[in-house]
């Protein structure tokens, strides 16, 4: 009977070593392999690897290969000017700029060695028993395994510690105009929120932004002394250099604390293909460009009581310019007319002009508004972009020839007749007093110099100068009836806000020496 148990005990053993040889002989030839599936618990040939997924490591090395291509080629980048109108609006050649070098980063998963530990129980008494244990011990090793082996989600928190990405347009860097700036916001933000990264906005130049735009929703101030003694790095967005955020994982390839991009690229349109952002975008992206712009804008912004003031102080003005207006009698008049009303008295055109419209809000009301609040003026609004010109001489290019302006008196001259006033913003000194000479009274403007807030020359009022700009956007933005915008980002911008305000309806657009309908594209 003893003798039947020792054997019994004896070939036990040998199965269980057996069995154990041939795990550890399995485990050494499939270690190099990467592991590609869940293997059933009945087979023994599970792979075991302390290397990173063969496609992964190869994607990370083209993301990174192709970033610092991309680095040597911006060196090398001269002036561009984009005539496609979903390219930015560029007003001048940058001024060059290098990025900042960037340390290789090449992002592993922290693995600990696999080790085998077999434990062979020396209480024979069940041999099932035996093999089930070594089966879980093999089984839990490959699942520690393929949990070491399964990459970061792209748009996880980096960690160790919290991340930033600012938006930066600062006096070394030529940051192109209004609408460019904005698009570019809106674009940095976009890439913040799928990197899990803290937006932030640094604009200073010509004058620190916050003066007339403070956050939102979305804190974007961040302190100096939060960002101290962390490492940073500056990338330019620029002409086609952002094509690199259609394929790479920003976070691997950009592993400081904090970075800082100079853009005025619509960066979402890179990330809606980028395979490691495009299926977990935040909703507000999945729209058309119109929309984009405006929930980001009015997420980011609101207007600083001494922005709105300022417009609230110009709208009072044109409202009392309608309630003084000498036609509220209910005859009809001649703008530009002599005495006799057969010869005009200036160079304009001989209008017939009906009574002034009533403002639909009061002097009382409009003093009251508050950051993007509606301003019902009855008020005709159009943006005359010019480009270069005799008030704007280092521009390179022109966007509209003075001549091609007749078609926006011609669009204008019913409105005015049927009591509407205008509000005319423009980059051009001489369309200002054309359209005044024009149409009188019932053109209004803000007094003011006309300056270039990326090209503010000696003497001129750099926070003045931006203020101007500001005030006139958002009055295009909460306050126009009818909207004519230029081929410029600076009232494409507004229309956006605009649409999002008040609605879809009365847009057009100056291009091409004509006036046309516009869908917002």
């Amino acid at each position: 009977m003893r003798h039947n148990n020792s054997c019994r005990q004896t070939v036990v053993l040998a199965l269980v070593v057996v069995v154990c040889v041939v795990i550890v002989l399995s485990y050494l030839s499939v270690r190099d392999r990467p592991v590609l599936a869940q293997h059933d618990i009945s087979s023994i040939f599970i792979s075991i690897s302390d290397q990173r997924p063969r496609d992964v490591e190869a994607r990370r090395q083209r993301d990174y290969a192709h970033a610092m291509a991309e680095d040597t080629r911006l060196d090398h980048d001269s002036a561009h000017q984009p005539t496609d109108a979903t390219q930015p609006e560029q007003d001048s050649a940058h001024q060059p700029d290098t990025r900042h070098s960037t340390q290789e980063h090449t992002p592993r998963t922290e693995t600990s060695t696999n080790k085998i530990n077999l434990s062979v129980s020396t209480t024979l008494t069940s041999g099932s028993t035996t093999l089930t244990s070594v089966a879980t011990t093999f089984t839990s090793v490959a699942s520690t395994s393929s949990q070491n082996q399964s990459s970061t989600p792209p748009n996880s928190p980096p960690p160790p510690g919290k991340k930033y990405l600012i938006y930066l347009c600062d006096k070394s860097e030529y940051c192109y105009g209004l609408g460019d700036r904005q698009r570019g916001v809106v674009g940095v933000y976009a890439l913040a929120e799928v990197t899990n990264r803290q937006f932030g906005i640094s604009m200073t130049s010509p004058w620190p932004f916050q003066d007339f735009y403070e956050p939102n929703e979305v804190g974007w101030l961040i302190p100096e002394e939060e960002l101290r003694n962390k490492s940073t790095t500056t990338i330019r967005y620029f002409q086609s250099s952002a094509t690199e955020l259609k394929e790479i994982n920003f976070n691997a390839v950009y592993p400081q604390d904090v970075v800082y991009i100079k853009t005025n690229h619509e960066l979402w349109r890179q990330l809606k293909l980028n395979p490691y952002y495009k299926h977990r975008l935040p909703g507000w992206l999945s729209s058309r460009r119109c929309h984009i712009f405006s929930k980001a804008w009015l997420k980011l912004t609101q207007p600083t009581h001494e922005l709105r003031a300022k417009l609230n102080e110009l709208l009072i003005n044109i409202s009392q310019s309608m309630i003084d207006d000498p036609l509220l009698s209910g005859n009809k008049s001649c703008v530009n007319c002599s005495n006799t009303d057969t010869k005009p008295a200036t160079n304009g055109p001989q209008l017939k002009l009906a009574p002034s419209l009533r403002p639909g809000i009061s002097k009382d009301g409009i003093g009251q508004l508050k950051g993007y609040g509606v301003a019902d003026l009855n008020l005709v609004c159009a943006h005359i972009r010019i480009g270069h010109s005799s008030t704007l001489p280092f521009e390179k290019e022109r966007r509209n020839s003075l001549n091609s302006v007749q078609a926006v008196w011609n669009f204008l001259r019913p409105y005015l007749e049927s009591g509407h006033h205008v509000y005319l913003a423009t980059d051009s000194d001489e369309v200002r007093k054309e359209a005044k000479t024009m149409f009188g009274s019932r053109l209004h403007n803000l007094d003011a110099p006309l300056v270039h807030i990326a090209h503010v020359v000696q003497g001129q009022d750099e926070r003045e100068g931006l203020k101007t700009a500001l005030v006139e956007q958002l009055l295009l933005m909460t306050s126009c009836k009818v909207l004519l915008v230029s081929k410029s980002g600076f009232s494409m911008s507004a229309a956006y806000v605009r649409m999002a305000l008040i609605g879809w309806s009365n847009n057009y657009m100056f291009k091409d020496g004509g006036v046309h309908e516009w869908g917002l594209w």
